[in-house]
């Protein structure tokens, strides 16, 4: 089978995907604790993001304007800390704002993709392909479902602020087609096998006009 084929055109081909050109998202964030943080989420093609967090005592404000990180953090009874993002944390912001999956960015490049076997992620048949560091992407693996052909699951290797490495995975699932192109509305984070994170979006909008300004560095 032809995964590659099958992906485009599960979202309405490789044009329809490229006329996604903007979506807002607003959605839920639950930590480990089970603490949870409502968040607003832009983004703009090609490579343009800003992400709001509202925290229990402030807010985070994230943003990759096409180049450059930044993080502006807001909290009661402390001065507003204006911050650049170093270069990983940088190149994970540009990740993150790309309107696109992994797999649309190993398009017509099969050299950069193994495909080893075929498994169940989370009861549902699956596609696990191996990913050549060749294509130089944030992810080792990832499983390709069999029902809407999207990504459900990637893995990397991860080093955290302390500088401790460990396995990260991600399982996306809720999926629903936004103009055609299918968008998991939760997203589970695992460090080593343990929950991290989920991500849940209870709101899209897409082809929103976003003026440019939006995403530039934040000011004080």
């Amino acid at each position: 089978m032809d995964l590659q084929r099958a992906y485009l055109e599960a979202n309405g081909g490789l044009a329809n995907m490229q006329a996604l050109s903007s979506l807002i998202l607003d959605g839920v964030m639950t930590n480990a604790e089970g603490e949870a943080y409502e968040f607003k989420l832009y983004k703009k093609r090609p490579d343009l993001m800003r992400m709001q967090i509202d925290l229990p005592q402030g807010s985070q404000l994230t943003v990759f304007d096409g180049r450059r990180g930044f993080e502006l953090l807001s909290r009661r009874g402390e001065a507003t800390r204006l911050v650049e993002l170093d270069v990983d944390a940088s190149e994970k912001a540009k990740f993150e704002a790309g309107m696109d999956g992994i797999f649309y960015h190993l398009r017509g490049r099969s050299e950069w993709l193994e495909v080893v076997s075929e498994v169940e992620i989370e009861g549902k048949p699956a596609f696990e392909i191996v990913i050549s560091e060749a294509a130089d992407l944030p992810y080792e693996r990832l499983w390709i479902g069999t029902e809407h052909f999207q990504e459900v699951k990637l893995r990397r290797k991860a080093s955290s602020e302390a500088g401790r490495e460990y396995l990260e995975e991600i399982y996306f699932s809720d999926f629903e087609q936004i103009r055609g192109v299918w968008l998991a509305k939760t997203a589970r984070f695992e460090r080593d096998g343990n929950f991290f994170q989920s991500v849940c979006i209870n709101k899209v909008r897409a082809n929103v006009g976003l003026f440019d300004s939006l995403f530039e560095k934040p000011k004080i």
